[in-house]
């Protein structure tokens, strides 16, 4: 190494070299790493993505109220019924005249009971009892005369006695006898409510109250 050769290495400048000819040649350039990073083009940083639009919010289902059954409307009072009338004995059925017999009249009160037809051809019949001796039959001369004029009740057919409160009933025809509840009679004893059979004809007898 020349002495000019080491002067130019204390500077830092490389001595330009000969050719193959002798010509000198530039000295090659050192490239600064710093700079050609910096004229390297980095990849842009990437964008974020959108962000998405805010969602509106998601209303609940409508709740249903609950079905509310209508009111009854309060039902309306049953009207009064009339006073049943006194339970007939058995063996007999009951008749609408048997409901009405309290309608008699009792001309001073001398009717103290009443014979209603409730079967037969004398249904639905009144027939007033008075104080003393009732004969029933089809003939005029009785107190009691069945308006049937059936050929089954006999002109003189039976005989209610009232005295003191108390009915005796008796049978005054042999042929045509007289039965009270199903038992035939002859001076027996009528209650009220008693079902008494004449001829074809059954009748419920009542009392008249304070007889």
């Amino acid at each position: 190494m020349g002495l000019r050769d080491w002067i130019d290495r204390l500077k830092g400048e490389p001595r330009p070299q000969r050719g193959r000819r002798g010509a000198r040649t530039r000295p090659r350039e050192r490239s600064d790493p710093t700079v050609q990073m910096r004229a390297v083009d980095l990849p842009a940083p990437a964008s974020p993505p959108p962000a998405a639009p805010p969602s509106a919010p998601v209303a609940p289902p409508p709740i249903a109220p609950p079905a509310v059954a209508p009111a009854a409307r309060p039902a309306a009072p049953a009207p009064a019924m009339p006073p049943a009338p006194r339970p007939p004995a058995a063996g007999g059925n009951t008749s609408a005249a048997e409901t009405e017999y309290h309608r008699i009249p009792t001309l001073g009160g001398s009717v103290c009971g009443v014979l209603v037809g409730i079967e037969g051809e004398e249904e639905g019949e009144l027939y007033a009892l008075r104080d003393g001796r009732n004969k029933l039959g089809r003939g005029e001369q009785c107190d009691v005369v069945f308006r049937s004029q059936s050929l089954k009740f006999s002109r003189e057919h039976a005989e209610i006695v009232h005295d003191h409160g108390l009915f005796v009933i008796a049978s005054l025809a042999e042929q045509n006898p007289t039965f009270v509840n199903g038992e035939p009679v002859d001076g027996s004893e009528l209650k009220d409510g008693d079902a008494v059979r004449l001829g074809r004809s059954t009748f419920r007898f009542r009392t008249i109250e304070g007889s």
